[in-house]
């Protein structure tokens, strides 16, 4: 049985990869703590309305690999710790989403890619 987590769902991946490229464009301002309440409100939708659904939008896992790159351990999940070790809102939500793409390829998925890739 493989117990490796699954990719982010294509329909989510994409728009992820959208948000990247202009994240002021969808959340209001470059700030990891506005992805956070978005990305919540996604999984909320999710779990409260569409509960057949099994996708996936961020992969079991990867608060797991965050703690690991940033070497401690505390009871926080991916956004924190990248809040807490960035201690910059913007920067914070532009190493959210390196992190993501390194766990990505640890997993042998395609990353979203880099914000200048994408706007091409």
């Amino acid at each position: 049985m493989d117990t490796k987590p699954r990719d982010i769902s294509p329909d989510i991946r994409e728009f992820l990869r959208l948000l990247k490229s202009r994240p002021g464009m969808y959340l209001g301002k470059e700030s990891l703590n506005a992805l956070w309440h978005f990305l919540n409100g996604i999984i909320f939708y999710k779990d409260a309305f569409n509960k057949g659904s099994d996708r996936v939008i961020i992969p079991d896992g990867f608060t797991d690999f965050v703690e690991k790159y940033y070497g401690e351990h505390w009871t926080f999940n991916h956004f924190h710790y990248v809040l807490h070790f960035e201690n910059d809102d913007k920067k914070a939500l532009f190493k959210w989403f390196d992190l993501l793409d390194e766990y990505l390829i640890s997993l042998g998925y395609e990353p979203l890619g880099k914000r200048k890739d994408i706007l091409e």
